[in-house]
């Protein structure tokens, strides 16, 4: 039965390509990381992630789970830069289970943003939706052996079961761009053999139509050279050359060997543009942050170009940034990902989560993922527009706890942490963070952490009203809502 729905898939997939070939289809669409299931990695024992087609901001408190995501994606699709990491021992959560990581694009249409060109690279891996709608399924599996792990299978298709092998060139299309969280940004920028400056321009459409005029430039340079040593201030340099090499070989002037300065290496445009770097030009020493938001722009640059998919990773996009430039460079991300490219980017920095639209953020806590888009949460649009309004970095600070206690105003948010103190316990060291909501509007808060389905929320929160009279009714209405749900 396995062998004939397989037989069947491989027939459709043939069937769809030699469609798209007759007809010609140039599809009008987008691809983006629309799911990744993640089973014994790291710390993560079963996750399913839910990612927007724009920008999805990563949250949580230190070893949440946060990075073990991001590297679930860069193992599986690999990076544009040459990177060695793979799958080791250690990052199996338990030895005698296997790793598993699924991963669903989908594809949407662009009509409501700019159009962008895709080549239909993944046409005869495609499998469909109930609705008809195409989809590209991974199957990641690798299996360890106790001391050491075996070779990794990477395979498409509409199940796991008749998943068939992606062709290597095919493949080459998935990968991706990943920026690690100690970045050294000022060393990608320089001009160097194989710097990545270089590898980005020439992808580039305009340098590849301006390819002969680099040569051109690159000739230009040659013959300059060489007449600058030949009969410019450098003839005398030469002059000396030719006499010592005389002296030293007798046949030298007997054959008539000509010796002379000038460039030696092919002229190609890629190693003309190993020579150029991407500075700031009246800012001869710049700091890490001015160099980390260079080396972002210019990695926007090539994904900008790349056919699909258009996928960035960055770890701890506030790296070597201060607070305001922070919330410059978050919000200018959110309109360059309405451009049709997916970023998926983790942060600590509650600055970060304070600005950005809710629906884009996703809370990792104990190795468990919780998207706050529409339909995970018990979030209403009133909700998201409260929170778009009134959620500030103080507040912010939810999602980074371990447990939270929503009071209404600042004197109980002052207070409550010294009387824990004079009882011998210290909040902060338990991680348990006091928001002040300055109102009775706890349920916008609690909302984010109630959950329609599984995974449910593990995170203790409480809630400590005043007892004043005016709130009296309003209190009483408020717990009895409570016990009935």
């Amino acid at each position: 039965m396995m062998r004939k729905l397989k037989i069947q898939y491989q027939r459709k997939n043939i069937r769809f390509a030699i469609l798209r070939k007759l007809l010609k289809i140039d599809w009008k669409i987008k691809m983006y990381l629309k799911v990744i299931n993640i089973k014994n990695f790291r710390k993560i024992k079963d996750a399913k992630c839910v990612f927007n087609p724009g920008l999805n901001l990563i949250v949580g408190p230190n070893d949440s789970g946060k990075s073990a995501v991001v590297d679930a994606i860069r193992f599986v699709l690999r990076q544009v830069v040459d990177d060695y990491s793979r799958i080791s021992i250690d990052d199996f959560n338990d030895k005698e289970i296997e790793i598993s990581i699924d991963i669903i694009f989908s594809f949407d249409d662009c009509k409501a943003s700019k159009q962008i060109e895709e080549s239909a690279l993944f046409a005869e891996y495609l499998s469909f939706t109930a609705d008809n709608k195409p989809e590209l399924k991974i199957w990641y599996n690798i299996k360890s052996n106790e001391k050491d792990i075996k070779f990794p299978e990477f395979k498409v298709g509409p199940t796991k079961n008749v998943a068939v092998d992606m062709d290597v060139r095919c493949r080459e299309n998935l990968k991706i761009v990943y920026l690690r969280p100690l970045r050294d940004a000022g060393n990608e920028l320089k001009a160097k053999q194989g710097s990545r400056i270089s590898k980005i321009l020439s992808n580039h459409n305009d340098i590849k139509t301006a390819e002969a005029q680099l040569i051109e430039l690159l000739e230009k340079f040659r013959d300059d050279s060489e007449e600058f040593f030949e009969n410019g201030k450098g003839k005398q340099i030469t002059d000396e050359i030719k006499r010592l090499v005389n002296v030293f070989d007798e046949q030298s002037i007997l054959q008539n060997k000509k010796i002379k300065f000038g460039p030696t290496e092919k002229l190609d445009s890629l190693r003309t543009l190993e020579k150029i770097a991407l500075y700031y030009h009246n800012m001869p020493h710049p700091g890490l942050g001015t160099l980390n938001m260079i080396f972002i722009a210019a990695e926007l640059l090539h994904l900008s170009i790349q056919k699909t998919p258009k996928l960035i990773l960055v770890e701890e996009i506030e790296a070597h940034l201060h607070p305001q430039r922070q919330l410059k460079i978050i919000k200018a991300l959110q309109d360059e990902s309405k451009k049709g490219i997916q970023m998926i980017l983790t942060t600590h920095s509650p600055n970060l989560a304070s600005v950005i639209d809710i629906f884009r953020l996703n809370i990792c806590n104990e190795g468990k993922f919780y998207s706050l888009a529409q339909g995970n949460t018990e979030l209403t649009t009133k909700d998201y527009s409260y929170l778009g309004r009134f959620l500030d970095v103080t507040k912010a600070n939810l999602f980074f706890t371990r447990g939270v206690l929503l009071v209404e105003g600042p004197t109980e948010q002052l207070l409550i942490p010294e009387f824990a103190k004079f009882l011998g316990y210290d909040l902060t060291d338990y991680g348990i963070s006091v928001i002040c909501t300055y109102n009775l509007g706890f349920d916008h808060f609690v909302n984010t952490f109630k959950r329609k389905k599984s995974p449910f929320n593990q995170i203790p929160i409480a809630v400590l009203t005043d007892a004043d009279r005016k709130n009296q009714q309003k209190i009483i209405d408020y717990e009895n809502k409570l016990k009935n749900e």
